[in-house]
C-alpha cells in the first residue's frame, strides 16, 4: 500500500494489532507511524506529551490517516514497568481534566465497576461460565463491589501492558503510552490495578503508590485487587474467543496470583 504526502511516496506495512489500523511508513531512510481513523483524542494526547508528536495528517478515501514520529527504542519489558516513568505518566493522564472533558465530548464509554461485570458476563460462553475457579472468583467480586461514584471517572487508557509503553530514542529516554483506541472514562485504579498486579512485586506497591500520587490504604488496596481481577476474567474471555489457548492459559494464571496472594495484597 502507497501513500502520496508532501511530495513523498510512502510505503505502508500493517503492524500487527487488535484494530488492523496501523502501519509503519518508509520514505528511503525514514521512518513514521501512521494510524487510520485516529479519534481527535490523538491530538491532545500529544499536546499532553503523552503520545509521540504529530507530523502531520491527510483525508484518504474518507480516512483519516495521521503521522507520528517513529519510536525507534524499544518497548519496556516486564522488569523496566517499575522505572519512574509509568506511574508519573498514569498521573497525569488520570489527572487531566481536559482529556475527561475531551472523552466525554467524544461520548466515549463509561465504566464502572458493575459495568465490568456485566461486560463479563454478557454472552460468556457455557465452559468458562461452568469453570468453578472463573465462576468462584466472579461472585466474589459480585459481593465485594468497590464504593463508587460519578465524580471519579477520569480519562483511562484500559490497555496498559508493557507492550503499549515504549521509549523513544533520544537523550530524554522519554516514555510513551501508545494504542490509545481502548480509551474510556473509569476510575483511574483500573489502569494501576494491571500495572501493579502484572508487574510489580507485592512489597513494592507502596512505593509505586506513592510515585503514582496516593496514599497505599486498605481501600485502595482492595479496589486494585478487584480491578486486577476482574480485568482478568475480561482477558480470559478475550483469549478463549480467539482461540489463543497460549495466552488463554497464561491469563489464567495471572488471575490465580492475583486471587490466591490476597492475603499479601489485603492491609488490615
Amino acid at each position: 500500500m502507497e501513500l502520496q504526502v508532501l511530495h513523498k511516496k510512502w510505503q505502508l506495512f500493517p503492524i500487527n494489532g487488535d484494530t488492523q489500523q496501523t502501519y509503519m511508513g518508509v520514505c528511503g531512510q525514514e521512518k513514521l507511524f501512521i494510524k487510520r481513523n485516529s479519534s481527535p483524542f490523538f491530538v491532545a494526547l500529544v499536546q499532553q506529551q503523552l503520545a509521540p508528536k504529530l507530523l502531520w495528517s491527510k483525508y484518504v478515501a474518507g480516512h483519516l490517516m495521521v503521522a507520528q514520529e517513529w519510536l525507534s527504542g524499544d518497548i519496556l519489558t516486564p522488569q523496566q514497568m517499575n522505572c519512574r516513568q509509568v506511574p508519573h505518566i498514569l498521573h497525569r493522564l488520570h489527572q487531566s481534566k481536559y482529556l475527561t472533558y475531551l472523552l466525554y465530548t467524544l461520548d466515549a464509554y463509561e465504566m464502572e465497576p458493575i459495568d465490568f461485570l456485566q461486560e463479563y458476563r454478557r454472552q460468556l460462553p457455557p465452559l468458562l461460565r461452568n469453570n468453578a475457579f472463573l465462576r468462584r472468583v466472579f461472585h466474589e467480586l459480585e459481593n465485594t463491589i468497590p464504593p463508587f461514584s460519578p465524580e471519579q471517572l477520569c480519562a483511562c487508557h484500559g490497555d496498559v501492558n508493557h507492550r503499549n509503553w515504549m521509549f523513544a530514542s533520544n537523550q530524554a529516554q522519554q516514555v510513551y503510552l501508545v494504542d490509545w483506541d481502548t480509551a474510556f472514562l473509569g476510575d483511574g485504579l483500573c489502569d494501576v490495578a494491571v500495572v501493579l498486579c502484572r508487574y510489580i512485586a507485592p512489597e513494592q506497591w507502596e512505593q509505586w503508590l506513592s510515585r503514582y500520587g496516593i496514599a497505599t490504604t486498605s481501600v485502595v488496596l482492595a479496589k486494585i485487587r478487584w480491578y486486577g481481577q476482574i480485568q482478568q476474567l475480561l482477558h480470559i474471555k478475550k483469549r478463549f474467543l480467539l482461540h489463543d489457548k497460549k495466552a488463554f492459559y497464561k491469563e489464567i494464571q495471572y488471575l490465580k496470583k492475583i486471587h490466591y496472594l490476597g492475603g499479601v495484597y489485603a492491609r488490615s
